[in-house]
């Protein structure tokens, strides 16, 4: 069995686990790394970049429009007193997910309109075509102007105008 069929194997495993979250902006569970055929196991970065490619062709799609961004993270980010490892950020995404639908991750350095490159960023997939609209979105479900406001995903324009918080 090649290593990218096990690969695949694990990351199909991992998506079906279920997990259990408090909220997306409040501590949760740590995600486990799933442990796969012959004792492999899939690092929580390696979830990242999974989920990011399983998720491209939707963000692609969202290009040029408006959307609700959610969280931020690097590796080392400090939000809340809490520095993030690649399993926090893995668990804040999938908190997100929990509760809004669909949502997205994204590499910040895969768009020009994101000043700051080495992010994961999660998105809500919806696009709009007005920042307004896209912090609409944000208000009418009760989320802090922190954490959510209008990002516009461009793959050639600078970040320049490409960001409207509440």
């Amino acid at each position: 069995m090649t290593v990218v069929t096990v690969f695949v194997l694990v990351f199909a495993m991992a998506r079906s686990a279920s997990s259990v979250a408090i909220g997306p902006s409040g501590p949760g569970p740590k995600s486990t790394a799933p442990v796969g055929p012959a004792g492999i196991t899939v690092s929580p970065l390696d979830q990242l970049n999974a989920r990011a490619d399983r998720d491209q062709p939707q963000v692609e799609q969202l290009a040029g429009y408006w959307v609700p961004q959610v969280s931020s993270k690097m590796l080392g980010t400090v939000d809340a007193g809490r520095e993030y490892s690649y399993a926090d950020i893995l668990d804040n995404h999938e908190q997100w997910a929990m509760h809004y639908s669909p949502v997205l991750l994204l590499r910040s350095g895969d768009f020009g309109s994101f000043s700051l490159k080495g992010y994961w960023v999660t998105v809500v997939g919806s696009g709009y075509a007005t920042a307004a609209q896209a912090n609409s979105w944000c208000d009418v479900q009760g989320i802090p102007a922190n954490d959510c406001f209008a990002k516009r995903l461009s793959r050639s324009s600078s970040a320049a105008g490409n960001t409207v918080h509440r």
